[in-house]
């Protein structure tokens, strides 16, 4: 995801909502200024 700050913060906050009560929530990370070729790897 890439965008404003809080709306980043905001949509983790909430997916993290519905897969922590799953259990598939191993970590949560916000990189704030990714280097581009992490992008191949992670929705940017």
């Amino acid at each position: 995801m890439i965008g404003d700050i809080h709306e980043v913060e905001a949509a983790v906050r909430a997916a993290k909502e519905v897969v922590v009560h799953k259990g598939l929530l191993r970590q949560e990370v916000i990189i704030p200024n990714p280097h581009p070729d992490i992008c191949l790897y992670f929705l940017c």
